[in-house]
């Protein structure tokens, strides 16, 4: 903006100086947010499994989901106006260059992250269930844990579920298109942000900031994460089903 301005008009401007005005005007940086858009359906899913959930303490769930970082993506913050748009924002961007990441939070601590390049189908993400996973139950819980995970196809395969029942795990399905009850979720935000703040330069740079990354998540990170998922059921109760914005 500043650069902007002294093309334009001849006149230097710092920074800070611009984001005073900003203020000043009414303008605020807010982040960007995808909500998914809830059918009615959907909504009375999420209403009954908040409600059988409502009680529930969570100390022995392993939380589990993949993402994608993407190693040239667009920023998280932008400018507005207060309320002059919807809190959340529709937004998706196309790559080439990414990075998938799969990984687990319980009350004990996180798993180990698996990290790779391929898209994951139900055989590879039975491999990561064997690799990741079955270990991380054992030594924490001595396999005497539920995993949460969504409904996606790959976690529904008969393959995955010959092996979780081979392996007497009990899966906990969060309904469907919600992320907000998956309090992993909220750490592949905070993993986001933390790899933007880097200003990566390549997809090397990526990997560092994610490894840089699992290793602060630290056993108290974790449960605040799972601790919270108690207000966003609350919240989405309070709403009939609704996107929590959490």
């Amino acid at each position: 903006m500043s650069n902007i301005v002294k093309e334009k008009f001849g006149v230097t401007i710092s920074c800070s100086v611009i984001r005073k005005y900003h203020l000043k005007l009414g303008f605020r940086f807010r982040r960007l947010r995808k909500s998914p858009k809830l059918t009615e359906i959907q909504k009375l899913q999420r209403l009954i499994w908040c409600m059988n959930y409502k009680d529930e303490d969570f100390n022995n769930y392993i939380f589990v989901d993949e993402t994608s970082v993407i190693v040239f993506d667009k920023p998280l913050y932008h400018l507005r106006l207060r309320s002059s748009t919807p809190i959340s924002v529709p937004c998706s961007s196309k790559h080439k260059s990414k990075v998938n990441v799969w990984g687990g939070i319980s009350f004990k601590g996180p798993t180990l992250f698996a990290i790779f390049k391929s898209n994951m189908d139900s055989i590879t993400y039975r491999e990561k269930l064997a690799e990741y996973l079955i270990p991380f139950g054992a030594a924490k819980y001595d396999m005497n844990f539920k995993l949460h995970q969504d409904n996606d196809p790959k976690h529904n395969s008969s393959i995955c579920k010959e092996f979780l029942t081979k392996n007497s795990i009990d899966w906990v399905k969060s309904p469907p298109n919600s992320p907000d009850l998956n309090p992993i979720e909220m750490v592949w935000s905070e993993m986001k942000r933390f790899i933007q703040s880097k200003l990566p330069k390549n997809e090397n740079e990526v990997l560092e900031a994610i490894f840089e990354f699992q290793k602060s998540l630290t056993i108290d990170k974790c449960q605040n994460y799972i601790s919270h998922l108690k207000k966003v059921i609350q919240t989405v109760i309070d709403s009939n089903g609704e996107w929590s914005n959490y």
